[in-house]
């Protein structure tokens, strides 16, 4: 498993009062204005507010899978495990423990 499944499965679920989908890719942190992203379907739950967008389904579709249909229900690489090293609960992971090691070598 990779080091951003184990935080999605060691962290806390989070809820989120504002149901709306967040304006930025989960993989690549490209805004979302101009193309249709896929949107988790545990926005409905309030548990996740992730979104993929269409080129990503493109340059990581290994990973990521075949974009949904519209309206069928989808659940993104974060809640699945499975995200890319370029997703940014990846990035926070690597941000975090560089702050650890430097925090250790004080």
């Amino acid at each position: 498993a990779s080091a951003a499944a184990a935080a999605a499965s060691s962290a806390t679920i989070r809820q989120y009062m504002n149901k709306t989908p967040s304006l930025h890719c989960h993989i690549c942190t490209r805004p979302t204005g101009e193309t249709r992203p896929a949107i988790c379907s545990r926005l409905d739950e309030g548990t996740c507010r992730k979104i993929v967008c269409l080129r990503c389904f493109e340059v990581h579709a290994a990973v990521v899978g075949p974009p949904p249909a519209p309206g069928e229900p989808w659940l993104c690489t974060h809640c699945r495990g499975i995200c890319p090293p370029t997703a940014q609960c990846a990035a926070y992971l690597r941000a975090k423990k560089k702050q650890e090691m430097k925090k250790m070598a004080m």
